[in-house]
């Protein structure tokens, strides 16, 4: 065999640029998409280790935050994160609370040990979680049902929640969103909002609502259930732009705040945003023009009282 011969590093890098031009696009888009997992999933160590051990309460923040956005990939981060609902920050242990709600089913298991901690926040932190989880933690749901006895009334209150939350069947609720009867309506929308990412399946019906349904008052809780999924409802972006025009106030007001949820995902509505703060100017409906305002911001990734 003879022996291998090696270009120099230059050559190497502009052959291989060569190589990838001549690839169709697919498979480059596919080969980034591969890298950039594997390097994500090359973090978690690292960030495990930032979690657990950085002095500074911003970097353990920060790597809970990462780890999060990881999703399930990052599972080998779940007992460091349940740890970090301990942190003696704040701010850090709400970025693990709401990481390992992203973790899904596979943090369930590390989770119910807990429940029976001493320390009443413990438990309610970490029957939050299960909660936010939703039906994708139905082997919680006898850990939760005894946590409906808890001695605290916060873990009570909270055991109560996160049953719903878990229970709530995005299909039932897609037949009582159009029932004739108001008050189905109206508790399918608010239960809707329990649902987290599992709304996507009623995020078109829940929008058809926005739009047609002849009850404001259904008109405005549909916004809310919208800003409460916050990203989870990034595709009823339109639908709450067109909300700004709705006759009702309240109902131009909620969408204004939902869309303010949405963070950046709501720079398709900013021309609506533009138009409905203008015209809440005009008529000197200031609530209205402070949320627009906020709203215009966040949209695009500023601070919501910038100038």
């Amino acid at each position: 065999m003879p022996a291998a011969t090696f270009l120099p590093l230059p050559t190497q890098g502009l052959q291989l640029m060569r190589f990838i031009t001549c690839l169709p696009l697919t498979i480059v888009i596919a080969l980034s998409i591969t890298v950039t997992a594997v390097a994500q999933e090359n973090d978690v160590p690292r960030l495990i280790e930032k979690l657990a051990k950085d002095e500074k309460a911003g970097q353990r923040r920060a790597a809970a935050r990462s780890l999060g956005e990881m999703g399930a990939k990052a599972k080998l981060a779940i007992p460091a994160l349940v740890k970090a609902l301990n942190d003696v920050d704040g701010s850090v242990r709400d970025e693990a609370e709401n990481a390992l709600k992203k973790m899904g089913e596979p943090a369930v298991s590390e989770l119910l040990p807990h429940l029976k901690d001493p320390d009443e926040f413990v438990r309610l932190r970490i029957v939050t979680v299960l909660g936010g989880i939703g039906p994708d933690a139905k082997a919680a749901l006898p850990a939760i049902e005894a946590a409906k006895q808890d001695s605290s009334a916060f873990v009570r209150s909270a055991a109560e929640e996160a049953e719903i939350r878990i229970k709530v069947d995005a299909k039932a609720l897609l037949g009582l969103l159009k029932d004739k009867d108001e008050e189905k309506r109206m508790y399918a929308v608010k239960a809707i909002a329990f649902l987290g990412p599992h709304a996507r399946p009623v995020l078109s019906d829940l929008c058809n609502v926005l739009r047609n349904d002849k009850s404001k008052d259904i008109r405005r809780e549909v916004p809310r259930t919208l800003g409460r999924l916050g990203k989870d409802a990034r595709e009823a972006v339109p639908a709450l732009a067109a909300a700004l025009s709705d006759p009702d106030d309240t109902v131009k007001l909620n969408a204004m705040q939902a869309l303010g949820e949405m963070g950046t995902d709501a720079r398709p509505a900013l021309q609506a945003i533009d138009r409905a703060g203008k015209a809440a100017q005009r008529s000197k409906n200031d609530e209205l023009y402070q949320a627009a305002m906020r709203t215009w911001n966040l949209a695009q990734g500023k601070k919501p009282d910038a100038k």
